[in-house]
C-alpha cells in the first residue's frame, strides 16, 4: 500500500475499518473502540520477529508462485542506507532473484568486516537449486570456489561478470577475444530503451578451464554497448565493453541468447527489485536503524514487488508502474490478492 516505514504503517492503519482492525487483533481503547496500532507497536512487533523464519516463509511462498522459478537465478547485494550495524556502517543484504518474474527467493545479511563473496555458497546451499540451474552474478563472484561449487557440487551453470578483481583471468580473456572481432557495424541492431537507442554486439571464444584459469569455464564473452540519446541536445555516450565468463558450452546458446541472459540479470536485479525499492518505497530514505526491523522491511518490500509482478503476469492489473499500482491498494484488495495468489499456486 506504499507505506515505507513504521510511521507510514501507523498512518495507513489509522484509516482501517473496525472490521479490519479486529482482523489485525487490535485492542479497544478507553471508549471501547478498537485502536489502530501506533508506530511504536509496529516497531515492537516487527523487531520481535525471527527474521530467518520470515525470510524462508516468504521465499517458499514466492517459489510456489512461478513455474520453473529455479531455472535462472540472479545474485546481487544491496545496501539499506538508512539502517545500521554495530560497526556504524549501513546493513547490506545479499539476495537471490528469479530472472523471469523478479521474485526474491532468499536473502541474507552481509556481516561486518566482510562482503558478498563468503555469502554466495551458503545462500546457494540454503536455496538448494536443482541440477541445471543457471546462476548469474556480477564480477565479484568470478571466484574459483564459487565456480567450483556451481558446476561440481550443484551441477548447474554460471554466467559471471569479469573485471579487475580477477586481473589474470580478465587479461587472458581480453587476449583471446582480441582474435574474435565484433560483427560489422552494418549488421548492428538498434533498439529503443526509455529515452535512448541502444546497440549490443557480442563476441565469444571457446576456452578450456585450464586455458582461462577458472573452474568449469568453457567460454569468454565480450559485449559492446553503444547508446545514442533520443534528445539531440545530449551527446552520445562512449562505447562500453563488458566481459563475462560462463560454464555454458559455446554452441549451446546463440549470441542473442547470451546477450539476453546478461540483460535479464540486470533487469531482474537493478530494474526489477532495486529500482522499485528505491523509487516506489524510497528505501534509502527509510530511517529504521534496527537490524531486525530493517531486514524485515526489506523482505516486505520484496514481497510487494513480487505481488506486483504476479498481478502483471496474470493480467490482473493495468497499472503502468508499481507506484501507481500501490496507490490503488486497500487492505481488502491486498488481502484478496494474497489469498488469490496462494490459491493459484495450489
Amino acid at each position: 500500500m506504499g507505506a515505507g516505514g513504521f510511521r507510514d504503517f501507523e498512518a495507513v492503519s489509522s484509516n482501517f475499518t473496525t472490521r479490519q482492525l479486529k482482523a489485525l487483533g487490535c485492542r479497544p481503547g478507553t471508549h471501547g473502540q478498537l485502536r489502530s496500532p501506533s508506530d511504536s507497536t509496529f516497531r515492537r512487533v516487527i523487531n520481535a520477529c525471527e527474521v530467518r523464519t520470515f525470510v524462508r516463509i516468504v521465499g517458499q511462498w514466492m517459489l510456489e508462485q512461478e513455474i520453473s522459478a529455479m531455472a535462472r537465478l540472479a545474485f546481487d547485494g544491496k545496501t539499506l542506507r538508512g539502517s545500521g550495524r554495530r560497526d556504524g556502517k549501513p546493513l547490506q543484504i545479499f539476495s537471490a532473484v528469479t530472472h523471469h518474474l523478479r521474485l526474491t527467493l532468499e536473502q541474507v545479511p552481509i556481516e561486518e568486516k566482510t562482503n558478498e563473496i563468503p555469502n554466495f555458497i551458503p545462500l546457494l546451499k540454503e536455496l538448494d537449486p536443482p541440477p541445471g540451474t543457471l546462476i548469474t552474478a556480477d564480477a565479484m563472484h568470478s571466484q574459483q570456489e564459487s565456480a567450483r561449487y556451481v558446476v561440481q557440487e550443484m551441477g548447474g551453470d554460471y554466467l559471471f561478470g569479469l573485471k579487475g578483481n580477477q586481473s589474470g583471468i580478465l587479461e587472458r580473456a581480453q587476449r583471446l577475444l582480441a582474435r574474435q572481432a565484433f560483427p560489422p557495424e552494418a549488421e548492428a541492431k538498434w533498439e529503443k530503451h526509455h529515452d535512448r537507442l541502444e546497440c549490443r554486439q557480442v563476441a565469444r571464444v571457446a576456452v578450456s578451464p585450464e586455458e582461462i584459469g577458472l573452474v568449469g569455464c568453457w567460454q569468454v564473452i565480450a559485449v559492446k554497448r553503444d547508446r545514442i540519446p533520443m534528445n539531440p541536445a545530449k551527446p552520445p555516450g562512449q562505447p562500453e565493453v563488458g566481459y563475462y565468463v560462463s560454464s555454458i558450452a559455446l554452441d549451446a546458446l546463440s549470441d542473442e541468447e547470451i546477450s539476453q541472459l546478461i540483460r535479464d540479470h540486470w533487469s531482474a536485479i537493478e530494474n526489477g527489485v532495486h529500482y522499485r525499492r528505491d523509487v516506489s518505497f524510497q528505501e534509502d530514505q527509510c530511517r529504521v536503524k534496527d537490524r531486525i526491523g530493517a531486514e524485515m522491511l526489506a523482505v516486505m518490500r520484496n514481497l510487494t514487488v513480487g505481488l506486483y509482478e504476479l498481478e502483471l503476469e496474470r493480467g490482473r492489473t493495468q497499472a503502468d508502474s508499481m507506484r501507481n499500482w500501490m496507490k490503488g491498494q486497500t487492505f481488502s484488495n491486498a488481502h484478496r490478492m494474497l489469498r488469490r495468489s496462494t490459491a493459484a499456486a495450489v
